[in-house]
Formats: structure tokens, sequence, C-alpha cells
């Protein structure tokens, strides 16, 4: 249910999509995807990085977004 949330493109339901999401079970493929597509800060700056420290790659794959020169995905990391 929650990657058909977030994958709706509305912002409300994108950010409840990150409080229902489990992290752990996201493939480390999706949560790029997750960040790229956010469209709201409170979704790239608080819901995205919430489930990504849930996966087990998490905290590498926020590290390699704080590199970024894209703002939202940097804000993620």
């Amino acid at each position: 249910m929650a990657l058909q949330l977030f994958d709706s493109g509305n912002s409300d339901a994108m950010y409840l999509a990150g409080l229902l999401a489990d992290g752990g079970k996201m493939s480390e493929f999706e949560l790029p995807k997750r960040v790229e597509n956010a469209t709201w800060f409170m979704i790239y700056e608080f819901s995205v990085p919430w489930v990504a420290l849930e996966n087990l790659r998490g905290f590498e794959i926020a590290l390699s977004w704080v590199e970024s020169d894209v703002e939202k995905i940097a804000a993620s990391g």
C-alpha cells in the first residue's frame, strides 16, 4: 500500500506512505526512486530518510545522497 500511495504523486499520500512504509523490505533500488520523485521538502527531508534508515544499506545510501549536487537528494542524505 505504501508504494502505491507514494506513486500516486499526491504530496499528502506520499508523506503518509513514508509513515506506513517498511524500509527494511524495500530494495536498494527502490529507495533512490523515492528521493528522486519526492515533490515536497517534508517528504525528502523527513519521510524518505526515515524509511531509508530502516533498510540494511540505508546508511550507506544516505551517505551517497549527501554528496549529490541535487539539493533535495543531498537534503535527504
